[in-house]
C-alpha cells in the first residue's frame, strides 16, 4: 500500500498472498487470506504491521466490506447475499437471487435483482439508510424479487436491462455500468 503521490514506499500489509482488499473508515484495510482449503477475512489498520483475522468463520464468499467496516458481504453474484459482523454474530439475509452492497459513504444499500443466469439486465433497488445504520430493517430472509421490497426507504429503481456491471457513485442519480452486446451471424450451409 502506498500513496499515489509516490512520496513514501509502499508498504506490504502481509507476507501472506492476500485476495480482494477493500477499505473501510479510517483507511483499514480488510482482504481475505487463505489458509488450507478456506479463506479467512483479515484486517490491518494504517500503521499497524500484522493483520490480524477479524473471524473465525471461513469468508471463501467475501464480497465487500461496509464503509464503516462492522459488517462484510457473502454471496457471489445473483446468489444469495448475507451481511455478517465483523466481530462475530449471527448473519442477516440481505436478499435471494441477488447481488447488494453499499454507494460511497455509506448512505445507500443498492441490491441487485436478476434471474438465474442472467449477466444484464434486472432492476436495482436504491435504500437509503438511516443515520448510523449501515443495514436496513428487512423482512425475515430478506426479499425475494425487487417486487417483494416492502416497508424499507426505497430512494430510487434503476432498470439494469443491457447492462452488466454496476458501480454507484455518490447518490442514486450517479453511477457506472457495462454494457455488452452479443452480435451473431447465422448461415444456412447445405451438406451434401
Amino acid at each position: 500500500m502506498a500513496p499515489l503521490d509516490r512520496r513514501i514506499p509502499p508498504k506490504k500489509l502481509t507476507l501472506s498472498v492476500a485476495q480482494q482488499p477493500c477499505f473501510a473508515a479510517g483507511g483499514e484495510i480488510y482482504f481475505v487470506l487463505s489458509e488450507g482449503h478456506h479463506k479467512f477475512l483479515y484486517t490491518v489498520a494504517p500503521h499497524q504491521i500484522a493483520p490480524r483475522k477479524t473471524s473465525h468463520e471461513p469468508s471463501d464468499a467475501f464480497t465487500r466490506i461496509s464503509p464503516n467496516g462492522d459488517w462484510w458481504l457473502s454471496g457471489y453474484e445473483a446468489e444469495t447475499s448475507t451481511a455478517r459482523p465483523t466481530t462475530g454474530g449471527p448473519p442477516i439475509r440481505i436478499c435471494s437471487s441477488c447481488s447488494a452492497g453499499w454507494g460511497p459513504g455509506g448512505k445507500f444499500l443498492y441490491i441487485r435483482f436478476r434471474k438465474p443466469g442472467e449477466i444484464a439486465g434486472g432492476k436495482t433497488i436504491v435504500i437509503g439508510l438511516p443515520a448510523g445504520k449501515e443495514l436496513p430493517m428487512l423482512p425475515p430472509g430478506g426479499p425475494k424479487s425487487a417486487e417483494n421490497i416492502k416497508g424499507v426507504n426505497v430512494v430510487a429503481e434503476i432498470d439494469m436491462t443491457g447492462k452488466t456491471d454496476f458501480a454507484p457513485g455518490p447518490d442514486p442519480s450517479i453511477y457506472a455500468y457495462s454494457r455488452m452486446t452479443v452480435q451473431r451471424n447465422l448461415f444456412r450451409i447445405p451438406l451434401q
